[in-house]
């Protein structure tokens, strides 16, 4: 499979020699500004993965549910 190294911060390709890091940089900065679609894409897959992480962390410690991302009337001042 011939996969293509893309930068993470902008989603362009990398330069040849820069295949091996996730952000422009050697070779000069980020070619263009990241889309908001690029951008929200990597947020998500970051937060993702950081959800993801803590929850084998918990299951490795013995623990339940650690956090609840869901949202909810009663975060925002509602009835306690």
């Amino acid at each position: 499979m011939d996969d293509i190294a893309v930068c993470e911060l902008c989603g362009h390709p990398m330069a040849p020699g820069e295949e091996m890091f996730k952000f422009h940089g050697y070779s000069g900065p980020c070619p263009e500004e990241p889309s908001e679609e690029h951008l929200k894409a990597v947020a998500e897959k970051r937060f993702s993965e950081w959800l993801n992480e803590g929850h084998e962390l918990a299951k490795a410690a013995g623990c339940g549910v650690i956090i609840n991302v869901s949202p909810s009337s009663d975060a925002e001042g509602g009835a306690a």
